[in-house]
């Protein structure tokens, strides 16, 4: 048995049989949109990551000590 007690003694867990069912039920159409909002994320992380170091600015940006 896990610490979280989640678990039982054959080693089944309910929430992870759970998770494996509603993942059957994935559209294609709705990971490709999932997918293209995480990569539009992550370019755009990307992009000003790369403007603020040729910038010559500190990244992540500094938070103002106010």
């Amino acid at each position: 048995m896990f610490k979280d007690g989640k678990t039982n003694v054959e080693g089944y867990n309910a929430s992870d049989r759970r998770h494996q069912e509603e993942a059957l039920l994935a559209r294609a159409e709705t990971v490709e949109v999932i997918l293209t909002k995480a990569t539009m994320f992550v370019v755009d992380r990307m992009q000003k990551m790369i403007a603020a170091t040729e910038a010559g600015k500190p990244w992540p940006p500094q938070k103002s000590s106010e």
